[in-house]
């Protein structure tokens, strides 16, 4: 049995947090949370490993577009994908100056949100022959 791929949710809103985990634990992902960019920070720093991050980009304490340069500049982490979900009129933009593998408009449909995560999986290394 392998092992499924973990998936941080960093959301400040908890109903939306609460509903994504659900839907992604639901369909075979390790979803764990994080209420803010901080928060999400301080569990990487303790040495979670996630195979994508699902950040929002307005969050206090710590908001996501700062999140994604730490990760971005980070030896171990800067090689994840990153997945903006942002409702901001600006936030496709935001999104693509940061340089990260998605952007979901808010309200994200679940469909969408399954499929751009899968997509966003870090293909695995192929053996040379």
């Amino acid at each position: 049995m392998s092992v499924p791929p973990t998936v941080l949710v960093v959301e400040d809103d908890a109903d939306v947090r609460d509903v994504v985990l659900l839907v992604l634990n639901l369909n075979g992902f390790d979803a764990r949370g994080a209420a803010d960019g901080a928060e999400a920070w301080q569990r990487l720093s303790d040495g979670l490993r996630p195979n994508v991050v699902l950040l929002d980009l307005r969050m206090p304490n710590m908001d996501g577009a700062d999140l994604a340069r730490r990760i971005q500049g980070h030896g171990e982490l800067h090689a994840t994908p990153l997945v903006v979900m942002s409702g901001e009129i600006h936030g496709r933009q935001e999104a693509a100056d940061l340089g990260v593998h998605a952007f979901l408009e808010k309200p994200v449909g679940m469909h969408d949100l399954l499929e751009t995560i899968r997509r966003s999986l870090p293909r695995p290394a192929t053996g040379a022959t």
